[in-house]
C-alpha cells in the first residue's frame, strides 16, 4: 500500500484520530503519543521523532511502511485538528454584516448542503433577532421550502463564507417548512432553542424580515434626511441587533463615510397612515456626522457610537 493509499484512510469530518491510527495499524504507545502532549512532557514533534526512530521489533523491509504510515497519520491529524478548528464557536460578541451573510451556505460538519441563510426575522422596536430563515431547495412549493431557526444555532467559519448547523439534510428533506404566507413568530424548536422566543404568527407581533429594513432613509426629528441603511450589525449568539451601519454622504458610495448608530437610539416610524413608507429616526444632527471619520467597512466595530441616546422605550 503507498502513500496514496493510505490518504484513502483520513476522514473528512472531525473523527477521533486514535481510531485512524488504529486502522493505519499504529496501535504502539510511541505512535499514538503524538496526537497530543501528555505526562511525560513530550509534545507532538518529539513523540514524531521518537516514532519514526527505527523499531528492533520491525523487520528492515517493514520500516518504510512505518515511515509512510506514520507521515499519512500526522497529516490526518492535523487535517482532523484544523476541521475541528473551523467548527468551533465564535467569540462571544462577535458581530456580523448582515448584508454579508445572506445567502451564506448552510452545511452541517458532514458537509451536507442544508441551504442557505435567506433572511433574519426580528422586533422592529427592540431589534431582537427572532430567527434565521433557512432556504432548503430550489422553487418554494416544488421541493423547496423555509425554515425557521434560531440565531445562536448557526455558526459562521472565520472567512464568512459558510455557516454551520447541526442537522441532518434527512431531517430537513423529511421535514415541512412553515407556510410562506404565515410567517411563525418564533424558530422550531426542532432546530435551535431559543430561550425568549415568542409564539404565533409573526404578524401579530411588531416583527418584520431584516432585509425589508436595508436601504431605509434614517431621519432626524426635523425630518432631516442623514443617510441610508446600509446594513447591520448582528450578533447570533446572543440573537440581537447591535447598531445600524449609516452611510452618510458621497455619491454612489463614492465619498460615503459609515456610522454605527446604536438600535436602540433608531425608531422605526411610517412617513404616512398606510405604514407603507418607514424610515428610522434617530436624535442626531448633520453636524454629528460632519468632520467624523466613521468606521471602516472592512472592520465592522463591536459596538455602536455611544454619542447617540438611547431612546425612550414606548
Amino acid at each position: 500500500m503507498n502513500i496514496r493509499d493510505h490518504g484513502q484512510a483520513c476522514s473528512s469530518r472531525a473523527a477521533d484520530a486514535r481510531a485512524l491510527l488504529l486502522i493505519l495499524g499504529l496501535s504502539d504507545a510511541d505512535s499514538l503519543g503524538f496526537l497530543a502532549s501528555d505526562a511525560s512532557g513530550m509534545d507532538f514533534a518529539d513523540h514524531f521523532i521518537e516514532a519514526m526512530r527505527p523499531s528492533s521489533h520491525l523487520r528492515k523491509e517493514e520500516q518504510p511502511m512505518k515511515i509512510t504510515k506514520l507521515l499519512t497519520a500526522s497529516i490526518c491529524t492535523i487535517l482532523l485538528a484544523g476541521a475541528t478548528a473551523k467548527a468551533a464557536d465564535p467569540a462571544p460578541g462577535t458581530i456580523y454584516n448582515s448584508s454579508g451573510i445572506y445567502k451564506v451556505d448552510v452545511k452541517n460538519a458532514a458537509g451536507e448542503n442544508l441551504g442557505e441563510i435567506y433572511d433574519f426575522v426580528v422586533d422592529s422596536k427592540t431589534g431582537r433577532i427572532s430567527y434565521a430563515v433557512i432556504w432548503y431547495g430550489d422553487t418554494l412549493g416544488f421541493g423547496g421550502k423555509m425554515f425557521a431557526v434560531a440565531p445562536s444555532a448557526l455558526k459562521i467559519n472565520d472567512t464568512r463564507d459558510m455557516a454551520m448547523l447541526e442537522v441532518k439534510e434527512a431531517d430537513f428533506k423529511a421535514a415541512e417548512g412553515f407556510d410562506a404566507n404565515r410567517w411563525p413568530a418564533g424558530p422550531d424548536a426542532r432546530w435551535g432553542k431559543s430561550a425568549d422566543a415568542a409564539t404565533g404568527d409573526a404578524k401579530e407581533h411588531k416583527f418584520i424580515r431584516m432585509s425589508s429594513l436595508d436601504n431605509l432613509d434614517v431621519h432626524n426629528e426635523a425630518n432631516e434626511k442623514l443617510g441610508d441603511v446600509y446594513g447591520f450589525g448582528i450578533d447570533l449568539s446572543k440573537g440581537q441587533i447591535h447598531y445600524i451601519a449609516m452611510q452618510y454622504g458621497g455619491v454612489a458610495g463614492v465619498g460615503s463615510k459609515y456610522f454605527a448608530i446604536p438600535y436602540k437610539s433608531a425608531e422605526i416610524k411610517a412617513l404616512d397612515l398606510k405604514g407603507s413608507n418607514m424610515n428610522f429616526v434617530v436624535q442626531a444632527t448633520k453636524a454629528d456626522f460632519e468632520g467624523q471619520a466613521g468606521f471602516d467597512t472592512k472592520t465592522w466595530p463591536t459596538t455602536g457610537d455611544v454619542r447617540f441616546k438611547e431612546r425612550t422605550q414606548k
